[in-house]
């Protein structure tokens, strides 16, 4: 039962980061949109595309389809309030230590890296350290899911 409960943990955390990553690109260029007419004023008329808001990322103009967050304070809220919530909730599972930061996890993890290390003559990783390797295994898993999304959208 304690391993169903810690795999439980594991997918709320994967969960929990990979909605904060995905409202996270919704939520920055959100930040940055510009109506058509403050677009047409900072960019001129000619460069500008005819949506009502338009953000630019890396020199691109972008429409985009949920306004300015003045023209939509609520999903604007809303988003952030996923962002915030996923992103709390990985940092209170992380300073409770559970799922993937959890003694038995950890500790199961730590014995197979130092495995490894011993044969390369390394010292054992302390706990700490592992705990910060969950966390990067977490976050890169998080960022493979998201880039594979978005490429086979």
């Amino acid at each position: 039962m304690k391993t169903v409960k810690m795999l439980i943990w594991c997918l709320a955390q994967y969960l929990g980061a990979m909605l904060s990553l995905l409202a996270f690109f919704v939520w920055a260029p959100w930040i940055g949109a510009h109506s058509h007419a403050e677009a047409v004023a900072l960019y001129g008329a000619g460069k500008v595309p005819d949506c009502d808001a338009i953000s630019v990322n890396h020199g691109q103009f972008i429409c985009e389809p949920w306004g300015t967050t003045s023209s939509n304070p609520w999903g604007f809220a809303l988003c952030t309030a996923i962002l915030v919530s996923g992103v709390g909730f990985v940092a209170y599972s992380r300073a409770t230590g559970k799922g993937l930061f959890s003694t038995e996890f950890c500790g199961a993890l730590g014995s197979r890296v130092n495995a490894v290390r011993a044969r390369f003559g390394r010292p054992d990783l302390e706990p700490s350290r592992v705990q910060s390797l969950a966390f990067g295994c977490l976050a890169a898993s998080a960022i493979v899911t998201v880039l594979l999304v978005s490429v086979l959208m």
